[in-house]
């Protein structure tokens, strides 16, 4: 959930989303009662991914789809992180970028 609410926060816009239907969406992921579904640390890391701010391979494959550069290198570097957790973060930024349609511009959130 945290690599496909990163891919909204930021990648989004590109793909057509306009800010009231991320807010929309990032609020709905992290919905009531949330912190007593799961663990603290996997709540703080949705809350955080909600807003963009993820762990630095992720970032630099963010940077990738704004048009910056390290995104191999990330790659490698998120696929290598826990047992699945990069390989998860790696499988909702891809699903993400493929499921979000059109474009529009950038909102706080």
């Amino acid at each position: 959930m945290a690599g496909a609410a990163a891919g909204v926060a930021v990648i989004a816009p590109a793909f057509g989303w306009d800010c009231e239907t991320r807010k929309s969406w990032l609020g709905a992921v992290q919905s009531d009662g949330m912190r007593e579904r799961t663990t603290a640390l996997s709540a703080t890391l949705l809350e955080l991914a909600s807003r963009g701010q993820v762990m630095e391979p992720v970032g630099s494959l963010l940077e990738f789809v704004q048009g910056h550069g390290r995104w191999k290198v990330a790659g490698q570097k998120l696929l290598g992180i826990g047992h699945s957790t990069g390989r998860a973060y790696a499988a909702a930024l891809g699903a993400t970028m493929v499921l979000l349609p059109g474009d529009h511009g950038r909102c706080s959130l």
